[in-house]
This record gives structure tokens, C-alpha cells and sequence, in this order.
């Protein structure tokens, strides 16, 4: 008798990093985990080689958050009484060195579930068909993006029991981004009222659940620390790139706690994939921009 096991992976686990022509990667299996231990190394460095070269340090308060990819569980149950700064600094934006990120959006997830009535296929006419119903609302909205601010996607669709049973239950779990606040309340809305007209014409239930994950922010170019940053950036001999970014960061989270973050691109590359990478010259780049950032401290409105 044989027995075979098959053991699953963990890409985050066990992570080999090598340097292969100036390349920073994993061995292969696993990702790097350059998103965002770039941002935690760049920081512990820039301290170390500020300490060699003053004997003393800027008036600073560091924090490391955990779970910032599943619901930002660190920056949302962070006790920011206990902290005074007004501007911080992070170094988890995608983008290249010099990269400024200046917009991020407003975030909600949402989760519904469509509630019809079993029955077997052989007799569709005395159940309620839940997947019909999902189907009609889902073709009425534009998923993806819906214009230049704002963007719905439908990431998870699952239901049923057997091949030849009426679907009962189906559930759907989305998000809804924004830049604007007004417009991510109007599409959740749309959504909304999409499943339940959809259903009352069946006479199906609906049950719908939405979280606000985060708020959104957008600095104008012309802020005054995003204009000294710029400075910065420019004495470095690198050039100030503003992003806007779909995505969202624990930056969202300060930002509504009162602590305004100017989040700079790394340069790390394929995050979350076994070919993420960055270069050594990138990694040096990003932290002396930390270092610049510390030495600059008394334009800003730290502690």
C-alpha cells in the first residue's frame, strides 16, 4: 500500500532572498516579501546610518503595523492618542523611486446574499432561482471601471448544492473604490437597490452587508509638505513623480486617524508573486530618501 501527501505551499513562509546580478528575489517558490519589508528595512537603516553619522536622532515616532494586506488589522486597532505627529512618512507605494502617491480612495467591500428556493431541476417552476437573479442584477451594472474616479468589482460568486438542484442561495462578495466619497455611496447604492429590484420580481429575499473599510485622501501638488518632499526628492537628484492609486494602503487608515502620510513608491516589483523582486540600487535609492526625510524633519509637523 501506498499513501501519497500532498502538502501545500505557503508562499509567505520559509522564504529564501538571493542576489542574483543586482536583482533582490526569493529562491523561487515563495514571494520576497519586498511589500513591504523594502518600507521596514529602509526605515531600520536610514535610523542606523543617521545615529553613525549625528550620534543622535530626529525627534520621531516609528510604528510598524501587521495585516495591512487583510483589512489594514494593524493601522485600524492602532491607538493613535498615543501618537502625536500630524505628518508621517511610508515607503509601500508600487511605483518608482521619486514617486509621490497623492490620491488613494474611499474603500467598501460588500456582501450579498440572493435567497430563492430549492427545487429539483426536473421541476424549475417550484423554486425561485437564485443564480437567475444574480445574473440579471450583475448584467445591469458596469463592473470594472466606471469612470475616472470610480471602480466595482465582483471578485467571488459562489452557491449551490448539487448539478440538478435549483440554486437556493447565491453569494457575492465585492468592493466599490473611490477617489470620491459621494460617488462611492451612490454606486453602492445603484448596486443595492440592482439586487433588490431583481429579486422582488421573483419574489426572492435579498441580504446585503456592507463595510467601510478606509477613507480616501487627495493632496493637492501644490500642498505645502507634498512641495517640500518634492524639494527633497529634487536635492536627491530624483524626480517627483504624483501618482494617483486605485489602491489602498495603511496610509488610508492614519489619514482618517489624523496623522496626514506622505506614502513614497519603493520600486519593488510583481508584489505577491514568486518573481517579486527589487534592485540594490532601488533599495539604497528609497532609504536615502528616508535619510533625506529625517534630516528634513523640522520643515514638517512631526511631534
Amino acid at each position: 500500500m501506498v499513501t501519497v501527501y500532498f502538502v501545500k505551499v505557503c508562499v509567505g513562509r520559509n522564504i529564501i532572498p538571493i542576489i542574483k546580478k543586482g536583482i533582490i528575489k526569493s529562491s523561487g517558490n515563495t514571494i520576497l516579501g519586498a511589500d513591504n519589508k523594502v518600507g521596514v528595512s529602509t526605515i531600520l537603516e536610514s535610523l542606523i546610518s543617521y545615529f553613525e553619522q549625528n550620534n543622535n536622532l530626529p525627534s520621531l515616532e516609528i510604528v510598524f503595523t501587521v495585516s495591512e494586506e487583510s483589512g489594514n488589522i494593524g493601522a485600524t486597532k492602532l491607538d493613535y492618542s498615543k501618537i502625536k505627529s500630524k505628518v508621517g512618512f511610508s515607503f509601500d507605494g508600487s511605483g518608482e523611486i521619486g514617486s509621490i502617491l497623492i490620491a488613494s480612495p474611499f474603500y467598501s467591500r460588500f456582501d450579498i446574499s440572493v435567497i430563492g428556493k430549492s427545487a429539483h431541476a426536473g421541476s424549475p417552476e417550484l423554486g425561485i432561482n437564485s443564480l437567475t437573479i444574480t445574473a440579471n442584477a450583475i448584467s445591469k451594472l458596469k463592473i470594472g471601471k466606471i469612470n475616472e474616479n470610480t471602480l466595482c468589482n465582483i471578485g467571488m460568486i459562489s452557491g449551490g448544492d448539487a448539478r440538478n438542484s435549483i440554486p437556493e442561495i447565491i453569494k457575492i462578495k465585492g468592493e466599490v473604490r473611490s477617489y470620491c466619497e459621494e460617488d462611492l455611496l451612490l454606486e453602492l447604492e445603484l448596486i443595492k437597490n440592482t439586487f433588490v429590484n431583481s429579486a422582488n420580481v421573483l419574489n426572492a429575499k435579498i441580504e446585503i452587508d456592507i463595510v467601510n473599510e478606509n477613507a480616501g485622501f487627495n493632496y493637492d501638488k501644490a500642498d505645502k509638505d507634498i512641495s517640500q518632499v518634492s524639494v527633497i526628492l529634487r536635492t536627491l537628484n530624483f524626480t517627483p513623480i504624483f501618482i494617483k492609486s486605485l489602491g489602498c494602503y495603511d496610509a488610508n487608515v492614519f489619514y482618517e486617524n489624523g496623522v496626514k502620510i506622505i506614502n513614497f513608491g519603493n520600486a519593488s516589483k510583481h508584489n505577491h508573486t514568486v518573481d517579486e523582486q527589487i534592485s540594490e540600487s532601488d533599495f539604497i535609492d528609497i532609504s536615502n530618501i528616508c535619510f533625506g526625510v529625517m534630516e528634513n524633519t523640522h520643515y514638517f509637523k512631526m511631534v
